[in-house]
Order: C-alpha cells, then structure tokens, then sequence
C-alpha cells in the first residue's frame, strides 16, 4: 500500500486550522472578560455594587488573569466588609501587575496604597505604614498616597507608629501638589500639627477646611458633626490631639456580610 503523499500537508492544515481557532477562542474571551471587567468598575462608581460583583464572577468564571479583576475583588472584599480576603486579592492584584503591560508606577502606588489601607481597618499599623511608605517610594509625587500615610502617622492609637513630625512634612506637600483646593489633606495637616502640639496651627487648617466644606455645601452640619470634622476642631482648641479607631470605624461603616453574599 502507497502513503498519500498530500497526507502530511493536509494535516499540517488541519493543525494550523485547529491551532488558529484555538487561538482566536482565547483572544475573544480574553477581549471579552476585559470589557466585564471594565463594567464592573462601572457599576462599582456608580456605587451599584451587586451588579459589580456579578460582572467580576463572570470575568473570573471566564478565567481571566487581569489584575483590574483582583482588584474589583478586592474593593468589593473591602465594602462588605472581609479585609482578609480584600487583602488577598489586592496581592494578587499586584503580582499580576507587575508582568502586565500596564505596570506604570503610579498604578503600582495606588495598590500599594490600598493594602495599607487595608492593612489600617485590620488593626495593622505598622504594616499598614510599610506598603504606605512603599506607595510614596514609588510615586513621590501623589498627593493622595502622601494623604495616607500622613494621616496614619499622625492619628494611629499605636503611638510607636506615630510621628507628628514627618505627618507635617507629608501633609503640606500634599496640599501643595493639590493647590490648597482640596480640604482632605488640610484635614490631615490640621491633625499632624495637633499631635506635636502645634494647636494653633491645627485650629488654623481645621477651621479652614470647614470653611471649604461649607461653602462646598455637599454636607450639613450634622454631617460634618457625625463625620469628624467638627470634633476635632473642639478637641484642637481643648489642646488635645485626635486619635482614630481605624478598626472600628471600618467596622461601623462596613459591617460584615455573609459569607455567601461575598
């Protein structure tokens, strides 16, 4: 019996049919698991967070290895309140970032940033304040990661992670970088002046960021009572720094929910 000669060939051809089909399945659900993905965020904005963690299961069911995934994960982890597993999915975020085309450094801070935001509502501050200081190292030049770490080093309970005076440094060139317009890092500056005694000064940035607020008219007095703002000024004119519960503020704010609602 002879070998058909065009054998080889067509098999060839059926491989490289095969192959390319393959290839273009994986380049389709791939396209496909970004844009769930990037509808997650979406519906994460706009603060529709069912909706989100239903388009980040299909993207994982999908088996998508984008770190943006993770890192929906992780916020919606954070605001039902797990920061274990917010945790977990922020590394993950991160390990996948950094053999990602998009591993810009600014991308890198901002993850960085929320693991120690993370690592504060576990109790964790000297951690907290090691990725803190990690996200400033990578981006010296982010006003809201030198926010962060600012505030933790000014009011943390645990006074060995205090330290008023760079929370100072930190804070004004964080209002520097954001012109002044913005009251957080001022908040934070009012604060950091507070815990090395500085209480003119805190009362000074204190009342002006009640000023902006007010005049910004998003919230009532109530509001910047219950929020914070307004006690502290009294504590700083009482000559008495302010001290954040970072844990059970989380927890107030972001009771934990069922495992099966996760």
């Amino acid at each position: 019996m002879t070998l058909n000669s065009t054998f080889p060939i067509r098999a060839l051809l059926v491989a490289g049919v095969v192959m390319f089909f393959l290839s273009s399945c994986g380049d389709f659900k791939r396209a496909r698991s970004k844009r769930i993905v990037e509808k997650a965020f979406e519906h994460f904005d706009n603060e529709e967070f069912e909706k989100a963690k239903e388009a980040a299961e299909l993207a994982s069911r999908l088996g998508s290895e984008d770190w943006r995934l993770f890192e929906i994960r992780a916020r919606l982890f954070f605001q039902s309140g797990q920061p274990e597993e917010a945790l977990t999915s922020y590394e993950k975020a991160s390990n996948l970032l950094e053999s990602s085309d998009d591993s810009e450094p600014i991308l890198v801070s901002k993850l960085l940033a929320s693991k120690g935001q993370v690592l504060s509502r576990m109790g964790k501050y000297a951690e907290s304040a090691v990725e803190l200081e990690k996200a400033i190292e990578v981006t010296e030049d982010d006003a809201e990661s030198l926010n962060n770490l600012a505030w933790l080093l000014a009011v943390a309970p645990d006074e060995s992670v205090c330290d008023g005076k760079r929370a100072v440094g930190l804070a004004e060139k964080a209002c520097e970088l954001s012109n002044w317009n913005n009251p957080a890092p001022i908040d934070t500056l009012a604060a950091a002046h507070a815990e090395v005694g500085e209480f003119e000064l805190a009362i000074k940035y204190q009342k002006r960021v009640l000023e902006m607020l007010r005049a910004q008219g998003n919230l009532t007095e109530v509001q910047l009572q219950e929020m914070g703002f307004a006690e502290r000024l009294s504590l700083f004119e009482s000559g008495k720094p302010f001290r954040e519960d970072f844990v059970k503020k989380y927890q107030t704010e972001h009771p934990r929910k069922m495992e099966n609602d996760s």
